[in-house]
């Protein structure tokens, strides 16, 4: 703690932190006077601080009471979700939703008042008591959700073990059928009690295969995270009465465009195709004409349906190294809305001008029957931009996709993008299942090509949203703090670099760091 003193000198922002990190909870702004020894006139300084902090987001004002407190401090009351028993049988908690950047405080459950108990997976209101080192006791008040009892774990010598490291206690199994000779290794499904007792038993559900078994993560995975394995029978009925539009009046003809999907040689749908012109028009030389079609799902599955219920639940879908499981049925993921070569298919087309500079000139969307004229891989686009091996018949169409590129490459460097390179591992498998090596997937100029196209895409879309008033959520990224930029300037120091950085930096002041 810093000493008193009759001319302090005012601490910093940094050290306010630094004083309310080491607390076990809120405080007043007398105990920020007395710690630094800031008497009389000049307890305006702290005031000043606390006030700069609050605008700036840094602290908070306690719900009841003057107290302050660092805004990624928990409150009084929160919503928790139980995640695991510690070593001294206690349930473990964290918080519900986190949108701070520092880590999440651990909470542990000391005194439970819940009939039943809370258990695992459990959505629970807790009253908490700070113990400071960012970590809680928690007094449960009510249960928001009931979390699943079942669990999947790795039968051992009459036990079963999670395969959640959370879940550190282990459990006698019970209720095995005579007809079912459990092995050590085997992989089964138990239901848990939600109460810590000594030597706790597990109901036996079922088996779903062994340790040794190449696709047992995936198994497990799926299991553990109640992941659908298939799909109500109404939902596939609905999928199988469902065809390809009439060419009418609203959907434009552009079979004769030769469009083509470009994706990774793994790749199992295809949901969107690009083509390509230079742009015709006197007023826009050196300048693309340009084309982004969708498969068109929305017409497919229509609001209230069947479809888009089990959609909904689903919310997306779901891909292993060895399987996919997906958020519409096959027909349509697979089928209809998967744009192959030489089949019609129903499409959502965005129609883009671009100048020589990559600047977006006007954009139009409309409904569309397209019919792709090749499925291409990024390895042969990419040789292709290299002039080592090109797209046989549709050299002028590809030559016009990399200008467009390049273009708006330009535009990219000029709007001072992030640029931040987070590789892509890929998983390789053998035909039994078995993993041969795990890679970086390789990132090359054709699939920043795709990236770039699909981001002109999106900005279209936000913009006729908007231009339309139709309610639209953004995600957005709030410019870092000055506390933020102060820690990383000391980081960058303890790695033997200087980051030049601006008081209000860009996104593009950070590339030289990131390179």
């Amino acid at each position: 703690m810093p000493k008193k003193s009759n001319h302090p000198i005012p601490p910093t922002i940094e050290e306010l932190i630094t004083y309310m990190t080491a607390q076990s909870g809120p405080v007043l702004k007398k105990q920020l006077c007395k710690a630094f020894g800031t008497h009389g006139d000049n307890r305006a300084n702290i005031k000043q601080l606390v006030r700069e902090m609050r605008e700036k987001g840094i602290i908070v004002t306690e719900r009841r009471g003057k107290r302050i407190m660092l805004s990624d401090t928990l409150p009084e009351r929160i919503i928790v979700e139980v995640t695991g028993i510690d070593s001294m049988g206690d349930l473990v908690a964290r918080p519900f939703e986190w949108l701070s950047d520092t880590p999440m405080p651990q909470i542990v459950i000391t005194e439970d008042t819940l009939n039943p108990p809370a258990g695992i997976g459990d959505i629970i209101q807790v009253e908490t008591l700070p113990q400071g080192n960012r970590i809680y006791h928690g007094k449960t008040l009510r249960r928001v959700t009931a979390g699943d009892s079942h669990m999947i774990g790795v039968y051992e010598k009459g036990r079963v073990y999670s395969f959640d490291r959370r879940l550190k206690q282990s459990f006698v199994v019970t209720g095995v059928p005579a007809a079912n000779t459990l092995e050590d290794g085997a992989i089964i499904m138990v239901d848990i009690p939600p109460i810590r007792v000594n030597n706790p038993q597990a109901l036996f559900i079922k088996q779903i295969g062994y340790t040794d078994d190449p696709y047992a993560p995936t198994l497990a995975s799926i299991y553990m995270h109640n992941l659908p394995t298939s799909f109500p029978e109404d939902v596939l009925a609905e999928a199988r009465k469902l065809k390809q539009p009439a060419l009418d009046k609203i959907r434009v003809d552009l079979r004769r465009v030769p469009f083509v999907t470009i994706d990774g040689a793994d790749a199992r749908d295809f949901d969107d195709a690009v083509w390509a012109e230079p742009d015709t028009s006197s007023d826009n030389a050196g300048g693309y004409h340009i084309m982004i079609a969708i498969a068109d799902v929305s017409w497919f599955v229509r609001s209230g349906s069947a479809l888009d219920r089990e959609a909904r639940s689903r919310g997306n879908s779901v891909y292993f190294p060895d399987r996919v499981i997906p958020m519409l049925p096959e027909a349509l993921s697979n089928e209809l809305c998967s744009l192959k070569p030489g089949a019609d298919r129903a499409a959502m087309v965005c129609e883009c001008w671009i100048d020589q500079e990559g600047h977006k000139i006007k954009h139009q969307f409309y409904r569309a029957m397209i019919r792709s004229e090749r499925r291409l891989t990024y390895a042969e686009v990419q040789s292709a931009m290299d002039g080592r091996t090109p797209i046989g018949g549709l050299e002028t169409e590809m030559a016009a996709l990399f200008g467009a590129y390049e273009a708006l490459k330009k535009d990219r460097a000029r709007r001072g993008v992030l640029e931040i390179d987070s590789p892509e591992r890929q998983i390789i498998l053998n035909s039994n299942g078995h993993v041969l090596d795990i890679k970086a997937r390789e990132r090359t100029p054709s699939t920043e090509m795709i990236e770039e196209l699909m981001i002109l895409a999106n900005v279209s879309a936000a913009e006729t949203l908007e231009a339309q008033k139709s309610p639209v959520m953004y995600r957005i990224h709030a410019a870092p703090s000055p506390e933020k930029l102060s820690g990383l300037k000391v980081s960058l120091m303890a790695m033997g670099q200087v980051a030049n950085l601006p008081e209000k930096p860009k996104p593009s002041d950070f590339n030289p760091i990131l390179t």
